[in-house]
């Protein structure tokens, strides 16, 4: 009989425990769950032991890539899922993690995600069109990039058809915070790594991005909430460059 193969589910938080409790109600089936959790104030803790999770506190630092390499340590299974606290598992979603984690054939799965933005579901734009590396067997490989960061693993990647849910803004203003703390982290990364301010990008970029995410990738079609989530990631372009300047 072949051998079953385990998985941990591992979280990154940081005063997030409403949406941890999703998260973590959504990821019940896995063999264990790490909280990795950035020095929160909330009930953070709490949560994660009631639902039978292992709850490391870990300083952030500004690397989320560190941050998940130290969950990679943490997980001894032999499959390895990383969830943000505002995504969740559909029921759909889990069967097919299972059915792929018993083929054996690849060493990751990319996967796809639906973003509900404005109570409604994006299908197209940026959004409506990222993959993400979040599965994979253990040991095969690490993450990069202190922000925006990737998981580069070695061995054959697959992809998934079912999409895991994600609800990343309560409001615009908590939108406007996110793309603060994301552009901030980006530009001093950029900034170590030689880039130099460019008014070409400022001038061009961000209205090329526009154009790219609701005429291109058809966002138009998300009624309002593309039309909002095209600025929004437009915005977040301006200022990276702009942040750039100022540092």
């Amino acid at each position: 009989m072949a051998k079953t193969s385990t998985i941990s589910a591992v979280i990154l938080s940081k005063n997030n425990a409403r949406s941890l409790e999703r998260a973590l109600r959504s990821v019940q089936w896995c063999d264990a769950r790490i909280v990795l959790d950035d020095n929160s104030t909330d009930d953070t803790q709490r949560i994660a032991l009631k639902y039978r999770a292992e709850y490391v506190r870990s300083p952030l630092s500004d690397n989320y890539a560190k941050q998940r390499n130290y969950g990679l340590t943490l997980a001894h299974t032999d499959w390895i899922f990383f969830l943000d606290t505002d995504e969740y598992v559909p029921e759909a979603f889990m069967h097919e993690i299972r059915a792929a984690l018993r083929t054996g054939n690849c060493n990751g799965y990319m996967l796809k995600r639906t973003d509900i933005f404005m109570q409604k579901k994006l299908h197209h734009g940026e959004t409506g069109h990222a993959r993400f590396l979040r599965l994979a067997k253990r040991d095969t490989g690490y993450w990069q990039r202190p922000v925006h960061e990737t998981w580069s693993i070695s061995g054959n990647i697959g992809t998934l058809k079912h999409p895991l849910m994600h609800t990343p803004h309560d409001s615009i203003s908590s939108f406007l915070d996110k793309i603060i703390v994301y552009t901030t982290m980006e530009a001093q990364y950029r900034k170590r790594n030689g880039e130099r301010f460019s008014l070409f990008k400022v001038l061009v970029y961000p209205s090329a991005k526009f154009f790219v995410n609701y005429v291109l990738k058809r966002g138009f079609l998300d009624g309002f909430p593309g039309l909002a989530m095209a600025y929004m990631m437009s915005l977040h372009s301006c200022i990276v460059r702009i942040q750039i300047y100022e540092k």
